[in-house]
């Protein structure tokens, strides 16, 4: 019962409608790479022309691509109704197809799915220091363990950790990307009740 409005703009992605936001370039371009491959099982020769009857009246699943002043929009719907391995589908032409059901498990159907949602992003390689803080319970004061790469791999103070979990840490922070947005914005008692403030 969603749906979003992708817009782009100096070779940047922006989600336009339902929210204004910074939009998933990645989860775009493996749209338009698996719309671009698409391919049908099979041709239906000889349709009904009940829209309802063949789950095109409410589909599961609909994207209209625009090119801007160049050509005029298409569109693709997918048929809400599947037999578990094909759904029907409606081209531009107006013919209707078979596809897989694996290609239309592929299309992202959530807003949060199109959304930027990449939290660092830098070479692993060029990092060369860290430093980690922790608030235990009842501690009087917070535990600060800091990491320096050396010729030998990382070095951390003042607990020692294993170098090849140093490394998996620094190259899981290098790309962190979230899962979903939880919050648009969070006040003090918020963050204290998620348990971020303090961390």
């Amino acid at each position: 019962g969603a749906g979003v409005s992708i817009e782009r703009k100096d070779d940047a992605w922006r989600l336009v409608k339902p929210i204004q936001a910074k939009a998933d370039a990645d989860t775009i371009e493996a749209l338009l790479s698996n719309l671009t491959f698409l391919r049908a099982e099979s041709f239906e020769d000889h349709p009904s022309g009940d829209a309802a009857a063949q789950g095109l009246a409410e589909p599961a699943y609909q994207v209209t691509l625009g090119f801007g002043k160049a050509a005029k929009p298409v569109t693709l719907t997918v048929s809400s109704k599947s037999d578990g391995k094909e759904r029907l589908v409606k081209g531009r032409d107006g013919y209707l197809y078979d596809i897989a059901e694996s290609h239309f498990s592929e299309f992202r159907r959530s807003v949060v799915s199109y959304r930027f949602k990449l939290l660092s992003e830098f070479s692993s390689l060029s990092a060369a220091r860290f430093e980690l803080l922790f608030h235990p319970k009842g501690a009087a004061k917070p535990t600060l363990l800091t990491g320096t790469r050396t010729d030998q791999g990382w070095s951390v103070t003042p607990e020692p950790m294993a170098p090849a979990r140093a490394s998996r840490l620094i190259s899981e922070l290098s790309r962190l990307k979230a899962v979903d947005v939880a919050a648009e914005s969070t006040g003090p008692k918020e963050l204290a009740g998620l348990g971020l403030s303090p961390p």
